[in-house]
């Protein structure tokens, strides 16, 4: 499976037990209500979602995701899937913020990201800019997969369409190399806040039903 969109809450709040639950609950059911308000703008129809709250100054994370992405439908409109990913992101946020348990607490830090769409669009753009072939492009593909862990029958099953989708890319001028940025001053490292006991809630692509399991 495939992350396209991913959002990190942060949340001064505390919350524990049932109250947990019913948040828990909320965030998954404005998930959903997000993804059905774009569901037809986009070329993607088999979503699943990860919603994970935990105790403490709350913290969400709810992730979606694809069984398998179609290339070869989006080879024309990657950065558009990219934009509207995060539109529907930016939409549960949203959303999330509104929820009666949360309406008047702070929100301490939000992040959102568009997980192997980036990734993807990262490797398109190397071929644009033809510093990869487009061999190069779909073996660097691949080796992303394997580290995913996907299984050799996945890796074997997508390889053509992968390979199709980099040979679609028209390729640019090389660009003239631009000097190397200097190195960013070294930081203390800074010791994470550590959340407690928590609530994840998965429905896998194709399920209708989801998984509730107690986190530690």
């Amino acid at each position: 499976m495939q992350t396209i969109g991913r959002l990190f809450m942060r949340i001064d709040l505390s919350v524990k037990g049932k109250k947990l639950e019913e948040l828990a609950s909320d965030v998954y059911n404005a998930v959903n209500s997000a993804i059905d308000e774009f569901s037809d703008d986009i070329p993607i129809s088999n979503f699943g979602e990860t919603v994970r709250v935990r105790e403490g100054s709350v913290e969400i994370v709810a992730i979606i995701f694809v069984g398998l992405l179609k290339y070869k439908d989006i080879s024309e409109s990657l950065r558009a899937l990219i934009k509207d990913v995060r539109d529907i992101v930016k939409c549960i946020r949203e959303k999330i913020k509104k929820l009666k348990q949360l309406k008047h607490a702070q929100v301490q830090s939000s992040r959102i990201t568009t997980g192997h769409l980036t990734q993807f669009n990262r490797i398109y753009r190397m071929v644009e800019l033809g510093e990869i072939s487009h061999e190069e492009a779909k073996e660097e593909a691949i080796r992303f997969f394997e580290r995913a862990g996907a299984s050799e029958e996945i890796i074997n099953n997508i390889s053509n369409e992968i390979k199709q989708f980099f040979q679609s890319i028209p390729v640019q001028h090389r660009p003239v190399k631009q000097k190397p940025r200097p190195a960013a001053p070294h930081r203390p490292y800074r010791r994470r806040r550590t959340y407690g006991p928590g609530i994840e809630i998965i429905r896998k692509p194709g399920e209708t039903e989801a998984t509730w399991t107690l986190l530690p």
